[in-house]
Parts: C-alpha cells; sequence; structure tokens
C-alpha cells in the first residue's frame, strides 16, 4: 500500500476508536511481533546510509512487550570484501551505526537477534550503496531540525477538539525537550558550524516553552537560525497579550528581540551570510490562523537580499515551515490546503528561480520528503522529518564546492530510541508509511553542475523515484 492510501485508509477508522489519548490495544510499538520468537528483531529500518556509514534500527519484543535481546549488524560488499560485524549492547531499542565503508559500493547487510535475522522489507533492504561525495573542497556542515513542539504534552493527534483523535501517545517525560537535547548532543558531534530550525518551534506559542527552545538551542556549538512555525503564532494563549506586550509575539520577544514591537504583530524573516553563502529564514504563518503564506512585504524582502546575494556572488540557502513545492501540496494530508497557498507559491518559486538558490528547507508535514518544481528545476525542496516523535532526527547538508551530501540522522539516546519506536505507532502504526521517506529521500548527493533539467517528484508510494541526472 502506498504511503499516502495507507494514510488515508487509517483515517478511515478513526472515529471508530476510543478517544482515550492512549495507545490503542495491537497498535503498539510491539504489534508486528505477536507471532514471532521472543527476543526477535521486528520495525528494522535502515535509517541512513552517507558516504562511509550506515545505521540501522530496530525493536525485540516478547508476548507484545519489548524485551532486551541481543545486537548484530552483519554486512559486506557484493562481490566480495570490506566484511565485517557490529554488534551493540543489549536492549530493547536498537541503534548500530557502522562507520569506515567504502564510498560509491554496494553493500549487502543483515540483522539480527535472539539468533533470528529479519527478512528484507520496505524499509530494511538488505543493500544499500553508500554515496559518493561531490567533486572539490569539502566546505562546511549545516545541521535542521524540524517540528520539535516545545511544550506538547500528546503526540500523534489530527485533532483535539471535541475528542483527541486518533488515540495517541503521551509520556512522563518531556519528551519534546528530551528529543531535541538529544537533537542537539548528535549534532554537536557532527561538527556543524551553523543549525537550521524551519519549526514549529513550540505547540502554542507560549513564552515558557519558546524560552525554553531557545535555551536547548544555546547548547549548540555553531550558530543557529530559526524560523516561525504555525504554532508559534501570537496570541494563541491568554496571558500572551501582557507576557509579550504589546504584540502577544512571544516568538518575537524570545528569537527576534531586537527586532522593535508594534501593536500588531508582523511577519519576522531573517538572513545571515555564513562561510561565503546567505541563508534566508522566512515567516510562512498567517499570523492569525497559522495557514501557509509568503506576504508581499515578504518578498520585496526576500528580492531585495536575494539581490544582495547575487551581487557578492554568494549562493543562497532559504528555509520556512510550510511546504511551498506544487507536489508538496497535492500530495500532503490533508491535501491542497497544508503548505503555502498557491497563489503565494507560485510567485515565492518564480521569484526563486531567478537566483542562485541551491536549496529551499520546509518542515509542518513531519515528513522526510523531496519535491522539485517547474520554476526552480534540479533544485532540491526538502520537507524535513519531525524531531519530536518518529521518524525522529534530525538532517546534515555536507556541502562542498560541487554540491552538497544530505544525510537523515535518528537521534541517539536511551529515551530517544524508546519514544522513537513508541510513535512510530500513532496513527494506527501506519505513521512510517506517510512520514520515513524512502532512502532517496532520506540521504542522496546533489551535484550543482549537473545539466540543468526538470527534476522527477518523489512519489508517496513507498518507492524509489527514477533517477535524475546529479542526483545519487
Amino acid at each position: 500500500m502506498g504511503r499516502l492510501a495507507a494514510f488515508v485508509c487509517a483515517c478511515l477508522v478513526l472515529l471508530a476508536l476510543p478517544a482515550s489519548g492512549q495507545a490503542v490495544e495491537g497498535f503498539g510499538p510491539c504489534q508486528r511481533a505477536n507471532e514471532l520468537p521472543p527476543g526477535a528483531p521486528v520495525n528494522v529500518e535502515l535509517a541512513t546510509v552517507t558516504d562511509t556509514e550506515f545505521i540501522v534500527t530496530w525493536l525485540t519484543c516478547s508476548a507484545g512487550a519489548p524485551i532486551e535481546s541481543d545486537s548484530s549488524v552483519t554486512y559486506a560488499q557484493v562481490g566480495g570484501g570490506g566484511a565485517g560485524t557490529a554488534t551493540g549492547p543489549k536492549t530493547a531499542f536498537h541503534y548500530v551505526r557502522i562507520s569506515d565503508l567504502e564510498p560509491g559500493t554496494t553493500y549487502s547487510y543483515s540483522v539480527g537477534s535472539g539468533g533470528i535475522t529479519a527478512p528484507p522489507d520496505r524499509l530494511h533492504p538488505g543493500t544499500f550503496t553508500t554515496l559518493t561525495p561531490p567533486p572539490g573542497k569539502e566546505l562546511f556542515t549545516v545541521a535542521a531540525v524540524a517540528d520539535i513542539h516545545l511544550g506538547e504534552t500528546v503526540s500523534g493527534l489530527a485533532t483535539s477538539t471535541p475528542t483527541e483523535l486518533p488515540p495517541s501517545y503521551r509520556s512522563d517525560l518531556p519528551y519534546p525537550a528530551k528529543m531535541l537535547a538529544g537533537a542537539v548532543a548528535g549534532i554537536n558531534s557532527e561538527d556543524a558550524s551553523l543549525t537550521l530550525i524551519p519549526a514549529d518551534n513550540s505547540s502554542h506559542g507560549e513564552l515558557h516553552d519558546l524560552t525554553e527552545a531557545r535555551h536547548l538551542l544555546a547548547g549548540l556549538d555553531g550558530d543557529y537560525m530559526v524560523a516561525r512555525g504555525a504554532h508559534d503564532r501570537p496570541g494563541q494563549y491568554e496571558e500572551a497579550a501582557s507576557a509579550c506586550f504589546p504584540d502577544a509575539d512571544c516568538f518575537r520577544q524570545v528569537f527576534r528581540p531586537n527586532v522593535t514591537a508594534t501593536s500588531e504583530p508582523q511577519h519576522l524573516p531573517e538572513a545571515r551570510s555564513h562561510r561565503g553563502w546567505m541563508f534566508i529564514s522566512l515567516d510562512s504563518a498567517n499570523l492569525e490562523t497559522g495557514t501557509g503564506e509568503i506576504s508581499e512585504g515578504q518578498m520585496s524582502w526576500l528580492k531585495s537580499r536575494l539581490e544582495k546575494a547575487k551581487k557578492q556572488d554568494r549562493p543562497a540557502v532559504i528555509f520556512f515551515h510550510h511546504p511551498v513545492a506544487e507536489y508538496s501540496s497535492t500530495l500532503a494530508v490533508p491535501p491542497a490546503v497544508f503548505g503555502v497557498n498557491q497563489e503565494d507559491a507560485q510567485g515565492l518559486l518564480t521569484l526563486i528561480g531567478n537566483y542562485d538558490v541551491r536549496l529551499v528547507l520546509n518542515s509542518h508535514t513531519h515528513r522526510n520528503w523531496i519535491a522539485y518544481s517547474p520554476h526552480t528545476g534540479r533544485m532540491p525542496i526538502l520537507e524535513l522529518g519531525a524531531t519530536k516523535e518518529y521518524p525522529g532526527g534530525y538532517s546534515l547538508f555536507r556541502f562542498y564546492e560541487g554540491g552538497f551530501i544530505r544525510t537523515w540522522i535518528p537521534i541517539e539516546c536511551g529515551f530517544c530510541n524508546t519514544w522513537r519506536e513508541t510513535t512510530r505507532g500513532e496513527y494506527l502504526s501506519l505513521y512510517p508509511f506517510y512520514t520515513s521517506g524512502s532512502l532517496r529521500d532520506r540521504n542522496f548527493v546533489h551535484l550543482f553542475d549537473s545539466p540543468n533539467v526538470p527534476g522527477i517528484p518523489s512519489t508517496p508510494l513507498g518507492f524509489w523515484p527514477p533517477a535524475i541526472p546529479g542526483e545519487a
């Protein structure tokens, strides 16, 4: 079943389920393990493939509950050579990261626990080819985290009015903060000089939650930039008017303290030079409704910043919350209304297509997905998977003179591994079909100097799209 079809089918049965806000019986993290021997691997995912590494995660269960078991990953180059076995600690929530692979090389691998080897499936293909770095000198690494939702207490809700649907997941610990802290630690280990956060940063734009987000992000070794999301818009709680006077905009107060407050909230884009590039955040949230828009004032502001970057011969990266590509809008859930409205989106994409913009990052859908636009050719327009829940990770972009490598890294910590596997069961355990993306959505190489031919949009069907010139 395709990712979109599976997700929609799940929605059709939600009204028949109890709206308790708790995990549904039979749809917990061990639901697939009931017919397997105790300690056998389940939910195996080949999450990450870089030029020299790969990461595999999985779960072990017994009698419908997580159980500790051994971890073993065996791998070898197809055709011989480069063989090895990696083992991890005895645990129920397994995370194995293997390094020292050869770039541009095809490997086979197998995953075992409890003396049982997991059979291949869609997220565990059993083979992969490591990426080949772009040509030229490596310049710098940029990280990105998305949809961190500080202050949220229930994960996986489509709606909470009048009742919580579908049944979702809670934790005794503040899971958004724990996941963000894990992401910060991981990013620091990757030597990223800049981190981009395309939102949502909070659950309801409250001062306390936005302040906590800023405090956690301050733990990054490198610099960071933050965009506003739909959940960060002003005036969503009564205390905002006094706590964030005079515009009730706590996002402005926390993340744009140098902007002069007015009586009414205002859009808050930002541009910053970094290592010879221009990084630009836009504010895509309608300040009253949270729906996606790019205001006329921001369009003019963006054009002036891109003109400046052009004169300085600086390539640009643009990020904001709501998806903008045509396919992102039509193939989102719900369709057509989830991204930037199409009038603004078409104007923005046309503008971007006239300048040296190398990458656009969005979030909001909580999925890993690549899209392209006829207006911008081969330039990837990426939606980033959520940090606060499954797929529970962060993105890395290693920029070279001739292109970049994008990789998706699941957050690694005791709580993070458990919570990611737990929230995998959202939407009747069909959430991975929509949010995980294909291996190529999560990990690929983009070359800047390839022929300027239209990109092929990725599909929500769980298959790798056809090869695109300059993409790997």
